[in-house]
């Protein structure tokens, strides 16, 4: 499984999971679990694979509402979308599944070509979302490449002019890259982007850090 192509199934209940196993099958890859328990360790073994997560509310170990509390914790339910498929049809439950992250409800019993079109529709709208933060990450990870070269070039202009101030610039910015990453990444959890920006900005030259 290399790609986000499989569905997890996550239900107590044999029957259930043969009637939706029929409807996917064909289609997309499957996983099944019983309970929660099982739904969590199969969500963390094959996250990058999984591209929806069916998860009925009422199971023994651990229940639904326990396990999209369990994927949040552990930073999964961005990138994994749940579809609460259940019998409780309480306003109160629907509620507390969205408000725990479900992208959507279906009750029991259903139609299955209803299942099937919700289904696709919340798997499209998730992929087009990672599709674009992948394409701003890649537009922000150019910039700052540009940005370094900018620097760069600017930093070797003045060691031009002056070696004692270039080379005071590329030290600046090799030790605020040492400290980022053995004091302050430690303290205060900085992103790879942070970390990389800021020794850029250290070393950049004072007259460039003026505003214009």
């Amino acid at each position: 499984m290399n790609k986000k192509d499989t569905i997890l199934i996550v239900d107590d209940m044999e029957l259930n999971r043969a009637i939706l196993r029929n409807i996917f099958e064909d289609d997309y890859n499957l996983l099944e679990a019983e309970d929660g328990e099982q739904a969590v360790i199969l969500a963390r073994q094959y996250h990058s694979s999984i591209v929806i997560i069916l998860l009925d509310l009422v199971m023994p170990v651990m229940d639904g509402y326990k396990v999209m509390e369990e994927l949040a914790r552990k930073h999964l339910l961005d990138e994994l979308p749940v579809i609460v498929i259940t019998a409780e049809d309480s306003t109160e439950n629907e509620v507390k599944a969205f408000d725990l992250g479900a992208s959507d409800i279906i009750m029991k019993p259903f139609e299955p070509y209803v299942v099937k079109r919700r289904v696709q529709n919340v798997i499209e709208l998730t992929l087009h979302r990672l599709n674009q933060q992948e394409l701003i990450e890649e537009q922000a990870a150019k910039l700052r490449e540009s940005n370094a070269i900018m620097i760069d070039a600017l930093s070797s202009i003045i060691e031009y002019r002056s070696v004692e101030t270039g080379q005071h610039i590329q030290r600046i910015r090799i030790f605020t890259k040492i400290l980022l990453e053995n004091v302050a990444y430690v303290q205060y959890d900085f992103k790879r982007g942070m970390r990389d920006i800021f020794p850029q900005a250290a070393g950049m030259p004072e007259e460039c850090q003026r505003p214009f």
